[in-house]
C-alpha cells in the first residue's frame, strides 16, 4: 500500500507527503509499478520538479533506474515535453542523455514524436545525434515528419540532410509517412523546400500518392497531383494504383479527383477493378462515380467475380442491387464533370476511429488533444496496426510507422476474394496506415511503429510502454497493443487510485457513507474488470478469427457481433430493473422516516424485511409504519 502512496504522490506533485514517508523510512529504490516504473518516473513525467529533486537528493532513489523496457525517467521527461526536469535529470540526477531504451528509441526520438519541438531544439544543441536509428530504422525525423511538426523536423533536417531521405526497414521515408498522416505542410516543405523523393517506394511498391489516396488525405492528394512528375495511374507490386485505394476506402472526392484529372482506370494483378474494390467494401458512392465514368460493372476478376457478386456476398445489398440495375443498363456516355459533382444523394460518412487501451507515453498527457491529432479531412476507418510487439508486458516507446496496406488480397478459395484494395479485414500487404488502431491480417510484414493514438480507460490508469521487437497477429483491436504498449492490468491498479474515483459527497453536497462509498468502490473494480476480461476475450477472439480465410471470418465476426449485442442488451434490461429496485426500496426507507446515510446495508435489509412481514401480516399488531428500534 505504502508503495502506491508513494507513486501517487509522485505523480500528484504531494511534496509534503513524500517527506512523511521518507521520514518514516517508505521511500525506497524497490518501490515500482507492475512494469517497472519508480516514483522518480512518475515525477519526471507529470513535471513535478520539486518532488523529482526531493526523490533523487534527498530520498537519495537512483535518477536512472530503468524501466522493465529499458526507458529512464529521461525518456519519460521527453516524451511529456518537461524540458526543466530532463535538464535537471541530465546534469544532476544522473541520466545519460544518449541513452536509449530496448526499441533503440533515445530521448530524441520521444521529443520528436511528440512535438516538443523547443526540447528538440535543446537536444541537437546539446549533441543528441539525428541520425540514430530504432531496431526498426526509424530516426527522430520520421517521427517530426509523421506528427506533422514541422519546426522539428526543419532543424533534424538541417542538422542531418540525410534524413531527407532515409527509409525505414519497411521503406518508408518522413515524405512518405506526411502523406500518409496528411499534413500538406510538411508535404510541402519536404518536396518545394528541399527536394525529396517523390518516387521512392516503400517495399511493397507503394509511394506517397498512394499513402495520402488510401488514407484520404483529399488537400494531400490534389497537390501531389498537380505536380508536373506524378504519375497518377503507377501502381504497386500488386498492381493496385490510387484509384483502388481510393474506391476501396470509399474516399469519393478523391476518386472524382484523380478520374477528373484523368487517371488511368486500371486492373490490378488479380484482374480487379476500382469498381471491385467499392462493390467489395460496400461504398455506393465510389461504385456509382465508376459506373457513370464507363466502368463496365460485368467485368469479371481472375476468380471470376463480378462486382455485384462480390458486392452481394459481403453482404452490401444497396450496392449489389444497384450494379445488378446497372448491369442490364447500357453504359453511361456522359461522363462530364457535372456528373461527378452531383450531390443530391451523397451521404457523409460516419468516422468511428477505434482506439487501443494502454499507451505508456498516452497516459502521461491524458485528456491533451495533441495526441489525438487526426486530421479533419481524414475519411478512413482502415483497420492497421501500430507496432510489432513480442514483449507486450514492458514499456517501450514506439518503432516507426511504416506505409499503409495494399489494397491486394491474397488469393484464396472460391468465394473468398483475393484481389484488390479490399476492406481492411482482407489486405494482406506489408505496408499499413500509420495512425489508425485497428489491426488487419497477420499476413503483413510492414506495421506501423511510430505512434500510438491511444485512449485510456476513464479511470486514469498509469501505464508503461512495452517493447515491440516481434510480429504481432493482426485482427481488430488486437491485444490493444499496436504501438508496442499494454494498459496497466485491472488487477494490478492501486486501490488508491480507485478509491480516489469515487467521490465523497453526492449531488447536493451531502457526504456519502463510507460503508456507502466502499460498496461503489467494489463495483467500479468489478466493472473495470469485467471490461478487462473483455478485452481479454476480444484478443482471444480475434487471434482465432485472424488463421480463418476472409470470408469466413467475416461471416464468423457478424455473428459474434450479433451475439455480444443481445448480450449487451439483456444486461442493460437487468441492470435497468435492478436501479428500479433500488429506487423503490430507498423510496421505502424514506417513507418510514430513516434516513438511508446513516443505515448500514444490513440495517436497510432488516427494516425491507419487517416492512414486508407487517404487509403480509397485519393481524400480529405490527404496525408498518413503526420504527425499529437497533441497539
Amino acid at each position: 500500500m505504502v508503495p502506491h502512496r508513494c507513486i501517487l504522490a509522485a505523480k500528484t506533485g504531494d511534496l509534503q507527503t513524500l517527506k512523511d514517508l521518507d521520514a518514516s523510512g517508505n521511500v525506497n529504490e524497490d518501490i515500482e509499478d507492475s512494469l517497472g516504473a519508480t516514483p522518480v518516473h512518475h515525477a519526471a513525467r507529470a513535471g513535478n520538479l520539486d518532488c523529482l529533486k526531493f526523490l533523487i537528493s534527498d530520498a537519495k532513489l537512483p535518477g536512472n533506474k530503468k524501466a522493465k523496457n529499458g526507458a529512464t525517467p529521461a525518456h519519460d521527461a521527453a516524451a511529456t515535453g518537461n524540458l526543466l526536469g530532463l535538464q535537471w535529470l541530465t546534469s544532476v540526477g544522473g541520466c545519460n542523455i544518449q541513452e536509449r531504451d530496448d526499441s533503440g528509441a533515445s530521448v530524441l526520438h520521444l521529443a520528436a514524436r511528440f512535438g516538443r519541438s523547443e526540447m528538440v531544439q535543446w537536444l541537437v544543441k546539446e549533441g543528441c545525434d539525428p541520425m540514430v536509428e530504432t531496431n526498426s530504422g526509424a530516426v527522430p525525423a520520421h517521427y517530426a515528419a509523421a506528427k506533422g511538426d514541422l519546426m522539428s523536423l526543419k532543424l533534424l533536417i538541417v542538422q542531418a540532410p540525410r534524413t531527407l531521405n532515409k527509409q525505414t526497414q519497411s521503406g518508408a521515408t518522413p515524405l512518405y509517412l506526411a502523406c500518409q498522416e496528411g499534413h500538406l505542410h510538411v508535404v510541402e516543405y519536404l518536396v518545394k523546400e528541399c527536394g525529396a523523393f517523390l518516387d521512392l517506394r516503400a517495399h511493397d511498391g507503394m509511394t506517397a500518392f498512394h499513402a495520402a489516396a488510401q488514407m484520404g488525405h483529399s488537400t494531400v492528394v490534389a497537390w501531389l497531383a498537380s505536380l508536373p512528375d506524378m504519375d497518377l495511374s503507377a501502381q504497386d507490386n500488386e498492381g493496385a494504383s490510387a484509384m483502388h485505394f481510393a474506391a476501396s476506402g470509399g474516399h469519393a472526392r478523391i476518386l472524382e479527383q484523380l478520374i477528373t484529372m484523368r487517371a488511368k482506370i486500371l486492373k490490378d494483378h488479380w484482374g480487379g477493378t476500382p469498381l471491385h474494390d467499392a462493390a467489395e467494401n460496400g461504398e455506393l458512392e465510389c461504385c456509382q462515380i465508376l459506373v457513370m465514368n464507363q466502368v463496365d460493372p460485368t467485368i469479371q476478376d481472375k476468380d471470376g467475380y463480378t462486382a455485384r457478386k462480390l458486392a452481394n456476398y459481403n453482404g452490401h445489398m444497396e450496392c449489389a442491387n444497384y450494379l445488378r440495375r446497372m448491369e442490364n443498363m447500357p453504359l453511361l456516355k456522359d461522363n462530364s464533370p457535372s456528373l461527378l459533382k452531383e450531390d443530391s444523394f451523397r451521404r457523409s460518412k460516419s468516422i468511428v476511429r477505434r482506439q487501443s487501451g494502454g499507451d505508456y507515453y498516452r497516459s502521461f498527457n491524458e485528456g491533451r488533444r495533441e495526441l489525438l491529432n487526426f486530421p479533419k479531412e481524414m475519411e478512413n476507418d482502415k483497420d492497421t496496426i501500430l507496432v510489432k510487439s513480442e514483449a507486450p508486458i514492458y514499456p517501450q516507446p514506439p518503432p516507426l510507422p511504416p506505409p499503409q496496406p495494399t489494397p491486394q488480397l491474397i488469393k484464396s478459395q472460391p468465394l473468398a476474394r483475393t484481389t484488390s484494395a479490399s476492406n481492411s479485414y482482407h489486405c494482406t500487404s506489408n505496408v499499413k496506415p500509420f495512425n489508425m488502431v485497428h489491426p488487419t491480417d497477420d499476413s503483413s510484414e510492414h506495421i506501423v511503429e511510430l505512434k500510438s493514438e491511444t485512449l485510456l480507460k476513464t479511470v486514469g490508469f498509469t501505464t508503461v510502454f512495452v517493447g515491440n521487437s516481434g510480429q504481432l497477429k493482426q485482427t481488430f483491436e488486437e491485444d490493444e497493443k499496436e504501438n508496442g504498449f499494454l494498459p496497466l492490468p485491472v488487477d494490478e491498479v492501486s486501490s488508491i487510485d480507485v478509491d480516489s474515483l469515487v467521490p465523497t459527497h453526492d449531488e447536493r453536497g451531502r457526504p456519502i457513507p463510507e460503508w456507502k462509498r466502499q460498496v461503489m468502490v467494489r463495483k467500479l473494480q468489478a466493472r473495470l474488470q469485467d471490461e478487462e476480461e473483455a478485452r481479454r476475450n476480444q484478443i482471444e477472439e480475434n487471434r482465432l478469427l485472424g488463421d480463418w480465410p476472409p470470408w469466413k471470418r467475416e461471416m464468423m465476426k457478424r455473428k459474434l457481433d450479433y451475439e455480444k449485442r443481445k448480450q449487451r442488451s439483456e444486461e442493460e434490461r437487468k441492470k435497468k430493473e435492478e436501479q428500479k429496485e433500488m429506487r423503490e426500496q430507498s423510496k421505502m426507507i424514506k417513507q418510514l422516516g430513516y434516513d438511508e446515510s446513516h443505515l448500514t446495508p444490513s440495517q436497510v435489509q432488516a427494516i425491507l424485511v419487517r416492512y414486508k412481514f407487517s404487509k403480509r401480516a397485519p393481524e400480529s399488531g405490527v404496525i408498518a409504519q413503526e420504527k425499529i428500534k437497533f441497539t
